[in-house]
């Protein structure tokens, strides 16, 4: 006679080393999951600076200069806001049908405060250029492992035609050079609504600003042959994907371009601008109490999301990873076109 087999089923104890067991593995996995997942995005954020590195390459192919960082109003006026480096290169990253579309003379101005601008473009400036660039997600502008909002003016009346989605804030950010200690050399310091130090030594520089102390003459445009200091020693382009913090720990949103949008660009009569930076703070500094005013984008650091340090594009179109930990004097060097400083190791 067969005696029946009992089905044995786990004990309270059992179960709770194998609840164990899978927490255990879980809480293992869980990291390695994460840092793959930041390893992909700052891949892709190390592909939309090569993607910018082309685009900055293929401009000046054609037009024997690379794109200002900014350049004034369309209209040559002291009023409006001209546009970024980063609307010149639509062109070259897919972006040429919506770059054909917009206005780059001020000209769809028919009036406003701020006659002549182009890429200034909410209420009493330019909201035709505004109902062109809402909602519209340029991916080589967005750095994927960044936590910062992605729209400017989202929801705010701005003057569009129609109910605003917003227009796409940058992760990216042009080097107009570095601060130096030299006398001769030494970037202007620009006293505006104390919109800090403006260098003209690096490869994406403005077109034209003025001071409070009287007019720059600036009509600069920066070739290959002007980056002396090699293509491959000499930093275009860097990251601001992640907060800076105020005085008591909260987090501060203080990318160059200070919720203007990518678009906006320089002004005659104004020493401040956005979408560019004159570097004087190491990688990741983030103390926002000292990087100046809200209303200047002029000395804005460079940081990003990433750990440990940030993506920057070369002039070369060749991108590399800055520890935060950085000399800051090859910072410096790499940032200026044109010093002529051996540049130190990094």
């Amino acid at each position: 006679m067969i005696t029946p087999t009992k089905n044995r089923a786990f004990t309270l104890v059992e179960l709770l080393v194998v609840i164990a067991i899978i927490g255990i593995l879980v809480g293992l996995l869980l990291p390695a999951i994460q840092a793959a997942r930041e390893a992909a995005r700052r891949t892709q954020c190390v592909n939309n600076l090569k993607q910018q590195g082309l685009a900055l390459q293929n401009h000046h192919d054609i037009y024997k200069y690379l794109p200002n960082s900014e350049v004034p109003p369309g209209n040559g006026g002291t009023t409006g806001y001209g546009h970024s480096w980063m609307v010149l290169i639509m062109p070259f990253i897919e972006e040429n049908v919506l770059y054909q579309q917009l206005d780059l003379k001020g000209v769809k101005i028919t009036s406003g405060t701020y006659a002549g601008s182009t890429g200034l473009v909410y209420k009493m400036a330019n909201d035709f250029n505004g109902d062109l660039l809402a909602g519209k997600k340029i991916e080589s502008y967005v750095c994927p492992s960044s936590p910062l909002g992605v729209w400017a003016f989202e929801g705010v009346d701005v003057n569009y035609s129609s109910d605003p989605p917003g227009i796409l804030r940058p992760n990216y950010v042009a080097i107009s050079g570095a601060d130096r200690s030299a006398t001769v050399l030494a970037p202007v310091t620009i006293t505006v609504q104390g919109g800090g130090r403006q260098s003209y030594d690096g490869v994406l520089i403005p077109l034209a600003t003025s001071t409070a102390a009287g007019t720059i003459n600036n009509q600069k445009r920066v070739r290959i042959a002007d980056i002396t200091d090699g293509t491959s020693k000499t930093m275009a382009v860097g990251e601001q994907s992640d907060y800076c913090v105020d005085a008591t720990g909260a987090k501060v949103d203080c990318r160059s371009e200070h919720a203007h949008a990518f678009s906006i660009g320089a002004r005659n009569t104004d020493g401040r601008n956005w979408n560019g930076t004159t570097v004087i703070y190491a990688i990741n500094h983030k103390d926002s109490t000292s990087v100046g005013v809200a209303l200047s984008g002029n000395n804005k650091p460079i940081r990003a999301a990433h750990p440990g340090g940030a993506n920057v594009l070369l002039a070369d179109a060749s991108v590399r990873f800055l520890t935060d930990t950085m000399d800051m004097q090859t910072l410096r060097d790499l940032c200026n076109r044109n010093d002529g400083n051996t540049l130190g190791e990094y």
